[in-house]
């Protein structure tokens, strides 16, 4: 028994252990309602809403979508990175985004553009990578 507590003390220290998060480095949004707050300055504001428990566990494409997309990001200084976790968001999501992972795409607190599935994001990413995306999608009307 002793055995037993000991082994779940050690793991319970070892999960309160883990470094730091690199979903700590961007901003997360909280309230659906953020978004009408973003994407007023200069560059390009992405949102990106994903699936992660306490305990660091992803959906699967989250997992895929991650570190691709946060080194994207770290490339390209004119674009803002904001987080949207599922399981902390609230209020009323915008119509079509159902299911993570999505890639959010927002000008002058207007959503204009997402792409949903870890697939079609990294193509994104590729495309804006080539210069092959149309930019024109992105930006209010």
């Amino acid at each position: 028994m002793i055995k037993v507590f000991m082994t779940l003390a050690f793991l319970l220290i070892l999960v309160g252990c883990q470094s730091t998060s690199v979903y700590d480095s961007y901003t997360p949004l909280f309230e659906w309602t953020d978004l009408q707050t973003i994407g007023f300055d200069e560059g390009t504001t992405l949102v990106y809403f994903y699936n992660r428990d306490s305990l660091g566990t992803e959906c699967a494409g989250c997992q895929l979508v991650r570190d691709p997309l946060f080194n994207w990001v770290e490339k390209y200084p004119d674009f803002t990175l904001y987080l949207i976790n599922d399981r902390v968001i609230s209020g009323l999501r915008p119509a079509g985004i159902r299911t993570a992972p999505t890639l959010i795409f927002v000008d002058q607190g207007v959503v204009t553009y997402y792409v949903v599935g870890a697939g079609p994001i990294l193509a994104l990413l590729d495309e804006m990578d080539q210069g092959t995306f149309d930019f024109e999608k992105i930006v209010t009307p």
